[in-house]
C-alpha cells in the first residue's frame, strides 16, 4: 500500500495553493463585473397582427473576455390587437455584444438568438434571431444609462419586432478569493 505522510501532503497542498493563487505573489485578483439592467419602450411588431406595443427588457451583462459581452435577457412583450384577445410573449434570448470604444460614452452592437414563448392571445412559440445597437453612458463605476435598438426575427423570417428601449444598468461586483 502506498501511503503519503501527512507533512508531505500539507506541503504539497501549500505549494499547489500558492502556485494557483495570486495572494502568495502579493497581487490581488481582479473583480468580475456583472451588470444588471432594465430597459423599456415601444416595439413595432408584425406577428399575428401588426402595430406597436410595450416591451420590458430585464437582462444581465457579463464580460468574460476583453471586448465581448454576453447578455442573457428576458423581454416581456404585450400588445392589444384590434379584433382579437390581448397577446403576450416572453423572449428569452442571449446576445453577444461588442463595444469598440472605452470611456463614458460607449456605442455598442451585437447579435443573438432566443425563443418567442407565446403566453396568451393569438400566436405560437418559435425561435428568434436578432441584431442590436445601442449607446451606453457610464455615469459612475456602478451605474449607467443606455438606449438600444433591437430588430428581432420571429420564426426566422415569418414575424418581426423592432424595439426602441431606454433604461439603466447597475454594476454588481464579485471578488475572487
Amino acid at each position: 500500500m502506498n501511503c503519503v505522510r501527512p507533512g508531505i501532503s500539507i506541503a504539497m497542498f501549500v505549494v499547489v495553493a500558492c502556485a494557483s493563487s495570486t495572494i502568495c505573489a502579493g497581487q490581488t485578483r481582479p473583480e468580475e463585473r456583472v451588470w444588471a439592467g432594465l430597459t423599456l419602450g415601444p416595439t413595432s411588431y408584425d406577428l399575428a397582427g401588426t402595430g406597436t406595443g410595450l416591451i420590458i427588457n430585464p437582462g444581465l451583462f457579463w464580460q468574460p473576455i476583453k471586448g465581448i459581452v454576453i447578455s442573457p435577457s428576458l423581454p416581456f412583450f404585450h400588445y392589444d390587437a384590434q379584433f382579437e384577445r390581448p397577446t403576450s410573449y416572453l423572449f428569452p434570448e442571449v446576445s453577444f455584444i461588442t463595444s469598440p470604444f472605452k470611456g463614458p460614452l460607449q456605442p455598442y452592437f451585437g447579435v443573438g438568438a432566443g425563443w418567442a414563448v407565446f403566453l396568451s392571445g393569438t400566436g405560437e412559440s418559435d425561435p428568434t434571431l436578432h441584431g442590436l445597437s445601442g449607446l451606453r453612458l457610464r455615469l459612475s463605476r456602478s451605474f449607467s444609462l443606455r438606449c438600444e435598438i433591437k430588430a428581432r426575427a420571429v420564426d426566422p423570417f415569418i414575424g418581426t419586432t423592432a424595439d426602441v428601449t431606454c433604461g439603466g444598468d447597475i454594476g454588481l461586483v464579485f471578488k475572487h478569493f
